[in-house]
């Protein structure tokens, strides 16, 4: 778990909201992200790599801080590349590119595209 400020970012369990589009209720998002107590967002895949994030309550930051805590999670766990794929959407984009400096790694035949980060 990282606190940071009115933010919290951990680990998911059984009883959170999922992502939209997660397929499987039963397994619980890798990543949660809090705000001042209430669940914001959600992220699937595994701890260095995720495959679908969402954060419930656009332009607010949030997504960028999502992001900005999962860096952080990863260097404290010695990880040394992060990877983001299936991204579609044009903010999620501009967040990994423009604020957090991700770079494009492909784009597939479905127009998706992977973003990967070394640490």
């Amino acid at each position: 778990m990282i606190c940071c400020g009115k933010y919290v970012f951990r680990s998911g369990r059984i009883g959170d909201k999922s992502a939209s589009g997660w397929t499987n209720p039963e397994e619980p998002p890798v990543f949660v992200l809090q705000y001042d107590g209430k669940q914001i967002g959600a992220a699937h895949g595994s701890q260095c790599s995720i495959v679908l994030i969402e954060v419930f309550i656009e332009d607010k930051g949030h997504g960028t801080k999502f992001i900005e805590l999962w860096e952080t999670y990863a260097r404290t766990r010695g990880f040394k590349e992060l990877e983001m794929e299936q991204v579609l959407n044009d903010k999620l984009e501009h967040i990994l590119e423009k604020k957090r400096g991700f770079s494009l790694k492909e784009i597939d035949a479905c127009n998706e595209k992977t973003y990967y980060k070394l640490l």
